[in-house]
């Protein structure tokens, strides 16, 4: 009965080696193997700089758009139109001066309406 074990196993270890040879003979080798993933991560890395490099140019490009593009602040105005200014002040003029400075009588009615 041991020696039909023994012929079995003979079997299977046979079988085992010739699947063990063909594995070796058809498998790449590490090296190989290898170098293509290097090759396949500078691709990715290249890809992610280039990216990153188009992003930042598309944002730039948009700032310097932008820049060019947006409406230039008018002039200022001209001597003429200087003229209307202070008057346009002067309803609010009073909180510009000092809390010393004498009350004008247009203030004192301004004071009596808001008391109401």
């Amino acid at each position: 009965m041991n020696a039909m074990n023994d012929d079995d196993d003979a079997d299977l270890r046979e079988a085992f080696r010739a699947l063990k040879e063909h594995d070796r003979a058809h498998a790449p080798s590490f090296a190989r193997t290898r170098a293509r993933a290097d090759t396949a991560s500078r691709a990715r890395a290249r890809t992610r700089v280039v990216g990153a490099f188009a992003t930042v140019g598309a944002v730039v490009l948009a700032f310097v758009a932008l820049a060019v593009l947006r409406p230039q602040p008018e002039t200022s105005p001209e001597p003429a139109t200087w003229a209307v200014l202070p008057a346009a002040a002067e309803p609010l003029g009073f909180l510009a001066r000092p809390p010393t400075a004498p009350v004008t009588s247009s203030e004192r009615l301004l004071e009596l309406e808001r008391s109401w």
